[in-house]
């Protein structure tokens, strides 16, 4: 056979393949592009170290630490946002109206939010920077927005022999039992709570001696 005849034969081919190529990756773009659009940060000024629930109204809210903002408008103590699609966010109060009292001084740290005996509990931590005793306390409310009332210490770190007792999570295993995991620096401890959630009962363990803090469990099959 003719060699131009090959080569032409060659390069419809390669051309084909081209637009067959193009034209697949134009259709995985516009699928890709369908749908909500965000970008980093999703929400401003901050929400730090934020905690997320999917609550009985079909909202997602997220609760995060203790910040002014720099607005002039003082402390918001846990604001909480929502949204019904993870990407646009509102802001709509604080967890308190009033700071909890129990400890003298201390702003609210990383928060946790769990639906736990059919009320909505805010596990948070109290201390300031370079605290020698912070410590960990709880709140609930019939709806996410709240106000949470206090519940008052579950523990502090001297009580329970953890230093830097603080960024808390509650976990629930499959037979019910409550559990808090918590720690910062001084490795990661986990205890069981009480069926109401205000106490702990037993003893503490130690799940990692590392130089980790804000632990977060969960379960998935037969693993922790």
């Amino acid at each position: 056979m003719n060699k131009k005849i090959i080569w032409g034969l060659m390069t419809v081919v390669v051309l084909a393949l081209v637009g067959i190529v193009y034209s697949f990756v134009n259709e995985q773009e516009e699928k890709i592009a369908v749908g909500p659009e965000y970008q980093n940060p999703v929400f401003e000024p901050v929400i730090a170290d934020p905690s997320i629930i999917k609550a009985e109204d079909g909202f997602y809210y997220v609760y995060g630490t203790e910040d002014n903002w720099g607005d002039g408008m003082g402390s918001r103590v846990v604001p909480i946002v929502r949204s019904e699609n993870l990407v646009d966010w509102e802001y709509v109060g604080e967890a308190f109206h009033e700071k909890p009292s129990w400890k003298e001084d201390g702003g609210i740290w990383a928060p946790d939010i769990v639906y736990y005996n059919d009320m909505y509990y805010l596990y948070y931590s109290q201390s300031t920077w370079g605290d020698p005793n912070p410590a960990i306390g709880v709140a609930i409310s019939e709806t996410p927005q709240g106000p949470f009332e206090d519940q008052g210490k579950l523990f502090d770190s001297q009580e329970i022999g953890v230093n830097n007792s603080i960024d808390p999570q509650m976990f629930l295993d499959d037979d019910g039992t409550p559990y808090l995991f918590w720690g910062s620096w001084y490795g990661i401890w986990g205890i069981e709570l009480s069926e109401d959630g205000f106490d702990y009962v037993g003893e503490k363990f130690q799940i990692a001696s590392t130089d980790f803090e804000a632990p977060y469990i969960i379960k998935r099959d037969d693993y922790y």
